[in-house]
């Protein structure tokens, strides 16, 4: 199932290659990435600020961009914030310059400060005005403006400045409620109403006294979770409970009814958000996508209408963040692979562009083994590939299924092979595909492949459990070449390497699982064309004492390089060896051997580091400058462009990166 990344953007982005700042990381694509807030003008439809995570992290580090078309081009509005996880972001209506970020205190996702911070210049710059302690911030919150007076939702009730952001008072809640994650402004300017863990509070004179409000609520509503007042009716507001259950009133807030409720899981973290333009459209956005109601509140239906598709179960590609509206009566959606816009009430949606932010996760990075200067890899569930001459493009045309291996086959120039799986009537349904650019064949292949590789001459080999295939070039059948025997309780193949400059070594990666020992990597090597596995060394004397990262030797094809935690190793194909050849302190989440110099490491580690190391792992040193932040949990790569050895790329939860070594 494609996930639309906006692709046309993406390829006139990139249509030719794009010579990075020589020392210097620089993104490349693809251009997008998933925003968690939206703050758009209320005086100008063009002007928008949004938040979006750093390394694909909703709950971490965030930084804030601002577009001045619309959302089609961006550009970060994030100094001074530059560390922070901002929970709210809110433009002043009077002075659409002014703007107030909070970010969460220390220990709420985030090891900065935090505090309640202002821009006077449209997000060019940013002050802190006040500090979490000074205002009892908490893990979450919320802003409002009100009459000469702008407020904060803090731990204890809400922050209050009559000044511009200056001073700050305190106003507590009437009994301890916890973090305040969201203010409305009601039927007037002086309503308000504050929603926390403990209930619903409202205030009728601009912040200064709060009630609890509970007046023909459910005791369901005791734990509220979401509220939306409708803009165009302002005394019709809506209540979602954390068990999903809906709530509706139609005059201020003074009465409420139940409703049905939302067909959400009670688990699934929820948002409301109401049509601009009708009270009786009201929307509610999870993990699961985007849910619209047109009857008020009785009955709901998921969206499609460009939205992309959900997949059965819960589905990080489909978690929706955050839903707004701009001053052109847009409506809005921040997700997890991107943004949308709808003028029609949420029956068609577009892609927001999102030119200039390059944040939407690579996988399966891989550089070509002929000296051709490809690349390929896989985001959400496209595929791109460079042909010669460096045009990135996406394989189209798209097709459904999460890819779980991706593969750039050595026979003819962006050649694809790829291994996708999706869930129909709850079942799994797994198939492997050849794609090149504009064209997509299914491959026939043994019962639930996982993943597939192809050398040279175009032998294919296709793992499926514990088990390898091969079929040679033609319409040969499948052999089974290989069945691996678990030392643990359950062992699966799921994924190829191949040495670069000799295609008879290959290596197959399997997850093996033991128990109370968890899940760890194993490596088969084959020297002889996959005709004869062998199961390669652990790192220590237990088969779970396995390596997270490996690289081949180009100068020694039976040689692999392999990293256990900190250690390195030199394994040996052909030999049952494994002998220590350097460390480092942070360990490894991604490695390459320089083809050039087998001496010569490329890594990154776990905390965010690019390094270099001259004497094969024994010393390390910094590896350009303005690395990306990434998730060390999620899949990251680092390559070596096979036609121009002095310059490498990084892929992994923040997007596509390269960086061109100085000369030697």
């Amino acid at each position: 199932m494609k996930r639309t990344l906006s692709l046309a953007v993406f390829a006139s982005l990139i249509a030719t290659a794009v010579s990075a700042g020589q020392g210097v990381w620089t993104p490349i694509g693809p251009v997008g990435g998933g925003p968690t807030l939206f703050a758009p003008d209320p005086t100008d439809a063009r002007v928008l600020y949004a938040a979006l995570p750093a390394a694909r992290n909703p709950d971490g580090e965030t930084a804030i961009w601002r577009s001045a078309d619309a959302g089609v081009t961006w550009s970060a509005a994030n100094h001074g914030l530059e560390g922070e996880r901002v929970v709210a972001l809110a433009v002043d209506p009077e002075q659409p310059a002014r703007l107030f970020a909070v970010a969460a205190p220390q220990g709420c996702e985030s090891d900065d400060p935090g505090g309640i911070y202002r821009s006077l210049n449209a997000g060019r710059t940013w002050q802190r005005v006040a500090s979490a302690s000074l205002v009892a911030l908490g893990c979450s919150s919320a802003i409002a403006f009100t009459q000469g007076a702008v407020l904060v939702g803090s731990d204890s009730g809400v922050a209050r400045s009559t000044d511009g952001g200056t001073a700050w008072s305190t106003v507590s809640f009437p009994i301890t409620a916890g973090s305040v994650f969201a203010l409305a402004i009601g039927e007037s300017p002086r309503h308000l109403f504050a929603v926390t863990p403990a209930g619903l509070f409202e205030s009728r004179d601009g912040g200064r006294q709060w009630d609890g409000e509970s007046d023909g609520l459910a005791s369901a509503f005791i734990s509220p979770e979401a509220l939306a007042v409708a803009p165009s009716r302002r005394t019709t507001l809506y209540l979602l409970s954390v068990d999903k259950e809906l709530a509706r009133s139609d005059d201020g807030g003074r009465t409420w009814r139940d409703l049905p409720g939302v067909p959400l899981l009670p688990y699934l973290r929820a948002g409301l958000f109401v049509d601009p333009l009708n009270a009786n459209t009201v929307f509610a956005y999870s993990t699961v996508g985007v849910l619209r109601s047109r009857d008020g509140g009785e009955t709901f239906q998921r969206l499609r209408g460009g939205l992309p598709p959900p997949s059965p179960g819960i589905d990080i590609r489909t978690t929706v963040h955050a839903m707004a509206a701009d001053a052109g009566l847009r409506i809005l959606v921040g997700a997890y692979n991107g943004a949308w816009a709808s003028r029609d009430g949420g029956e068609h949606w577009l892609a927001l562009p999102l030119r200039g932010i390059h944040d939407n996760p690579i996988r399966f990075l891989q550089t070509d083994a002929g000296g051709r200067g490809e690349i390929a890899f896989a985001s959400f569930d496209d595929l791109f590939a460079s042909a010669p001459g460096g045009k990135i493009e996406s394989m189209q045309p798209p097709v459904r299924g999460q890819v779980l291996d991706l593969s750039l086959a050595r026979d003819r120039p962006a050649h694809l092979l790829a291994v996708r799986s999706f869930v129909a009537n709850g079942t799994d349904h797994r198939f492997a595909e050849s794609v090149s650019t504009g064209s997509r064949v299914s491959l026939p292949t043994p019962n639930h492949p996982y993943a597939v590789t192809a050398t040279s001459d175009g032998t294919l080999f296709l793992a499926s459990g514990s088990r390898v295939f091969r079929r040679a070039p033609g319409d040969a059948p499948w052999r089974q070449v290989f069945a691996a025997i678990p030392q643990g309780d359950f062992l699966g193949i799921v994924g190829f390497a191949i040495h670069p400059r000799r295609p008879t070594t290959l290596l197959a990666v399997a997850s093996e699982t033991r128990l109370h020992q968890g899940s760890y990597t194993v490596l088969f090597a084959s020297v002889d064309g996959g005709s004869s596995w062998r199961r390669l060394p652990a790192a220590g004397d237990l088969p779970y004492q396995a390596y997270n990262v490996f690289a081949f030797d180009p100068q020694r094809p039976n040689l692999l390089i392999a990293a256990s935690h900190h250690d390195l190793f030199e394994v040996g194909l052909d030999r049952p060896s494994a002998t220590p050849v350097g460390s480092h302190p942070a360990g490894f989440s991604a490695l390459a051997v320089d083809r050039e110099d087998s001496r010569t490491l490329f890594a990154v580690t776990p905390n965010g580091l690019a390094q270099v190391s001259h004497d094969r792992g024994e010393t390390w040193s910094k590896l350009g400058n303005a690395f990306p932040a990434f998730d060390p949990n999620r899949a990251a790569a680092i390559v070596q462009d096979s036609a121009s050895p002095r310059r490498l790329y990084f892929g992994g939860s923040s997007g596509l990166w390269e960086l061109d070594l100085p000369e030697r």
